[in-house]
C-alpha cells in the first residue's frame, strides 16, 4: 500500500466560543482558548491519498484553500455562526467537503488539520470520531474519540494534567527494559485518558518508542 501526502497552510479566524452560552460556561468548557472575538490561526492542512502511483495534489489543496483561506469561520461560513469553530469542528467540516470530491486515481486516506506544532486533528473517510494528536513534554499522544456537543474530542488541559500527574513515576531510570517502562507509562496514562490510543516517546539521542493499544 502506498500513501502519499502533501500540506498547505491557510490563514483563518475562528473561535472557541458558543454564542448561545454565557461567558462563564464558555470559559468552563474552553478554558484559556475561550474568546468571543476569536483568534487568528495559520492552520496546516495535510491531505493523504492511498493507492495512486503518482498524485497531483494541486486541485485538492486549491479546493481546501478556496474553502477557508483568509476567511472568518464564525462570520463568513453559515455553519459556524451559531456554533464554535474549534479545531475538531473545522476538521469535520473540511473533511466532509474534501471527501465528497471525486478522485481520479487512488482513494482519500485522511485530512489532518494542525493548529500548531503541539495540536492536530485527523479525520478519515467513514471513520467514527476523529484522532486528536497532542504533544506534551517528550510525549506525542494520539487519541480517538467522537466530537462532543461542545465541539471538542477532549477538553483542552486534560492531557497535559494527566502527563504531569504521572511524570514523577517515570522521570527516573528504571531497572526494567525500555519497552516494559514504556508499556507501564502508557497504561498509567490511559487510566486517566481512556480515549488514548498511541504514545510516541522521544527518548533523546534520536531514539524513540511507540506504544499502542493495538499492539
Amino acid at each position: 500500500m502506498i500513501e502519499q501526502s502533501q500540506s498547505v497552510y491557510v490563514s483563518v479566524a475562528h473561535r472557541y466560543w458558543n454564542p448561545q452560552w454565557s461567558a462563564e460556561r464558555n470559559s468552563e468548557i474552553y478554558g484559556r482558548n475561550a474568546s468571543p472575538e476569536g483568534v487568528g490561526s495559520n492552520l496546516r492542512l495535510t491531505v493523504a491519498i492511498i493507492g495512486a502511483n503518482s498524485v497531483d495534489f494541486t486541485e485538492s489543496l486549491r479546493f481546501l484553500k478556496n474553502l477557508c483561506d483568509h476567511r472568518c469561520f464564525f462570520r463568513d461560513i453559515p455553519e459556524f455562526q451559531e456554533k464554535p469553530s474549534t479545531l475538531e469542528t473545522i476538521t469535520l467540516y473540511l473533511g466532509a467537503k474534501l471527501f465528497a470530491e471525486p478522485i481520479s486515481d487512488g482513494r482519500w486516506s485522511s485530512l489532518t488539520v494542525a493548529e500548531d506544532d503541539h495540536l492536530a486533528c485527523r479525520l478519515k473517510p467513514d471513520s467514527e470520531g476523529v484522532e486528536l494528536i497532542e504533544r506534551h513534554l517528550n510525549l506525542t499522544c494520539t487519541l480517538q474519540a467522537d466530537v462532543d456537543e461542545n465541539g471538542v474530542a477532549l477538553r483542552r488541559g486534560i492531557l497535559p494534567s494527566a502527563v504531569r500527574a504521572i511524570f514523577p513515576q517515570f522521570a527516573t531510570p528504571q531497572s526494567e527494559s525500555i519497552a516494559d517502562w514504556g508499556k507501564r507509562l502508557f497504561a498509567a496514562l490511559q487510566i486517566k485518558v481512556k480515549s488514548l490510543r498511541t504514545v510516541d516517546i522521544d527518548l533523546g539521542g534520536q531514539q524513540s518508542l511507540r506504544i499502542s493499544s493495538r499492539t
